[in-house]
């Protein structure tokens, strides 16, 4: 039996029912674009407040900036070299990124939002430490696992380090990820692939390993009944996390996925891209968007052309958006923002004239947030809804980055006269999206609220329109 790690639901009966559509820009709206000092690395992290924060190639600095919604900056810093990685928005307060230093060492940095100081750092051995290591992921008590190019993986608190694991093994580039119960997962690059669950001291929980899988590099993700989903070589696999089987592969002629960071939406459908394999150059350089049902099965493709240049279509983070209206969001090494609606079809495209586009962010308000690695800017672009109300809407499970799982937990259910109350408890300071369903199958973002302390109340002001009304609440 597959452990569940939704959030409590409750049921709610009213009176009145009408359904539920939305509608679609067919143009996109820009709403600013700033240059940067150097080409980016990595997709930008944007917190709960909407401060926005990308890293740049910028000798000798400043490299990372911290810039408003608006496109002004609201601070910069300047780190080591060697600094490429994604920055993750901890709930703590803290930037958590990684950074070589001129003496070669590896640093994992734990910079202050407010003003990107530092609050702490974790001195690796070697610059080579942590170079396999794209992103850090960080659960709800503060802890950042990482993996090494030793092969192991690090728990790290406070700057100081609280066990490894898995040494010598030698872990996939990537990151590794938490799942709602703490478990670490990660990857060891292997032939047949490895695969390793840990309990959050760093003992083994499981390992298996997928004969003809290979090459995972960026994060899996992890759906709201806990099915780990994740890509390698020609297969795309749904993994049963109490002890690491496929429920099921799924591969594509002529294309791979290599480098693939899966996204789920409010449905369950999963959304993937694969890379082009074919020798044919009609169609070497256009790569697919599937969205797969939660059994496997395609509902449908959408084509990505690509440009091959110094940042090649295989290296590219290939990863979708899930907005609340269900509009998904891709970029292109092309340079191509899509809008896509939930059947496939184009909403509208937008040609940046920056190569080599990195994944899109949804901001708290809906923004869309996209920067490039040739002719580096970054864009903003007006979204008419906020992050999809689902277990892994985006890169590494939310604009934050985290890459990993929470659990927050309903209670003190109250009829109010201007609609239905119910408290939301969580980690405090973290995002949480209050969700809402007729089916228990389509969820809908009703709302977003940061438990500041822990704890906090929500109203749905709608709830008198609906015959029944089901909740759950999302860490974002």
């Amino acid at each position: 039996m597959k452990t569940v790690y939704t959030a409590i639901i409750f049921v709610l009966l009213m009176t009145d029912c009408f359904g539920q559509s939305f509608s679609y820009p067919t143009n996109a709206t820009l709403r600013w674009k700033l240059p940067l000092a150097g080409a980016s690395f990595a997709l930008p992290a944007v917190g709960p407040d909407g401060i926005i924060y990308v890293m740049q190639d910028a000798y000798p600095g400043p490299n990372l900036w911290a810039i408003n919604p608006n496109g002004t900056t609201n601070w910069e810093s300047t780190l080591y070299d060697g600094t490429v990685s994604v920055p993750v928005v901890g709930s703590d307060g803290n930037l958590y990124i990684f950074a070589t230093t001129n003496f070669g060492n590896f640093n994992l940095f734990a910079l202050n939002l407010a003003d990107g100081s530092t609050n702490w750092f974790y001195v690796g051995d070697s610059a080579s430490e942590g170079s396999d290591c794209l992103m850090p992921a960080l659960d709800a008590d503060g802890t950042v696992y990482f993996c090494t190019s030793a092969g192991a993986i690090d728990a790290v608190t406070n700057g100081v380090l609280e066990w490894s694991a898995l040494g010598d093994i030698g872990l996939a580039d990537g990151s590794p990820v938490v799942g709602a119960d703490g478990t670490i997962y990660a990857f060891a690059d292997d032939s047949p692939l490895q695969f390793y669950a840990l309990n959050a001291d760093g003992s083994l929980k499981w390992s298996t390993n997928y004969p003809g899988v290979s090459f995972p590099a960026y994060p899996p993700a992890i759906a709201a009944d806990g099915t780990i989903y994740f890509s390698g070589g020609q297969y795309f696999c749904a993994v049963n996390p109490a002890d690491g089987s496929i429920e099921w592969e799924f591969s594509a002629a002529n294309f791979a996925f290599n480098f693939e960071n899966p996204e789920v939406g409010p449905n369950g459908t999963i959304y993937i891209e694969a890379v082009s394999d074919s020798a044919n150059i009609a169609t070497a350089y256009t790569n697919l968007l599937y969205a797969l049902a939660p059994n496997g099965t395609v509902e449908w493709t959408f084509p990505l052309p690509q440009y091959y240049s110094a940042h090649p279509p295989s290296f590219h983070e290939s990863s979708c958006a899930i907005a609340a209206d269900g509009e998904i969001y891709v970029t292109t090494t092309a340079g191509t923002v899509y809008s896509i609606a939930p059947n496939g079809t184009m909403n509208w495209s937008f040609h940046t004239n920056s190569t080599g586009l990195h994944a899109p962010v949804i901001g708290p308000d809906g923004t869309v947030y996209v920067d490039s690695y040739d002719n580096a800017n970054l864009f903003a672009f007006y979204g008419p809804a906020p992050v999809a109300c689902s277990a892994w809407p985006q890169f590494n499970k939310n604009s934050r980055h985290v890459t990993a799982a929470a659990t927050a937990y309903l209670s003190s259910l109250f009829m109010r006269t201007n609609g239905f109350q119910f408290n939301i408890t969580g980690t405090s300071n973290q995002p949480v999206c209050s969700c809402a369903s007729s089916d228990l199958v389509n969820w809908t973002n009703i709302g977003r609220i940061v438990l500041t302390n822990g704890t906090a109340s929500f109203v749905d002001a709608q709830s008198t329109n609906f015959p029944r009304r089901f909740y759950r609440a999302l860490p974002q």
